[in-house]
């Protein structure tokens, strides 16, 4: 999906900083830890954030209260797992996803869901990748804030530590 592994370790660096400063202090230490022992810039990383996007959009599911935004969230996740090159796919999936979040905001306000997946077609195309992707993860966390999926304690918390465990996961896995 970026144009070089120098790219993707960029973002994946950057990623990993941006999840270490959603996490409370004492975590964050730990999370740092974590990630300099899995060595992001040793093996190919390259699947990373295709792996975690997929990921994060699987989650982002959950959180749709229409089957219109559902199936927009799925479109742009199906792009992302065939390895899709044709940019007028990814702006046509940009396009639908942008509509429904619109809609789910205008019938209900909660459709952070669809904000990840237009975030991470973003990433695909635009010149901002680091921001669409940090802006997916976000989405993803504001969603579940919406849905105030809590299991004792705030739902964003919950939601950040299944993507921090996620992402170390990932890179702990191509090394």
């Amino acid at each position: 999906m970026f144009k070089t592994p120098r790219a993707e370790k960029e973002l994946l660096r950057r990623l990993s900083e941006m999840i270490g400063n959603f996490l409370p202090l004492a975590s964050a230490r730990k999370w740092r830890g974590k990630v300099n022992s899995a060595n992001l810039t040793g093996q190919d990383q390259t699947q990373v954030w295709v792996l975690l996007v997929i990921w994060l959009l699987d989650e982002a599911i959950q959180y749709a209260k229409t089957d219109e935004l559902r199936s927009a969230i799925v479109q742009v996740t199906q792009l992302y797992r065939t390895g899709c090159t044709d940019r007028q796919q990814w702006e046509a999936a940009e396009k639908v996803a942008c509509a429904e979040t619109m809609a789910a905001y205008e019938s209900h306000g909660q459709a952070a869901c669809g904000e990840a997946a237009v975030y991470a077609a973003r990433a695909v195309n635009g010149p901002s990748a680091f921001s669409s992707a940090k802006n997916t993860v976000e989405a993803v966390v504001r969603a579940a804030f919406e849905a105030q999926v809590t299991d004792g304690c705030t739902a964003e918390a919950a939601e950040i530590s299944k993507i921090s465990q996620k992402f170390l996961e990932l890179i702990s896995a191509n090394n």
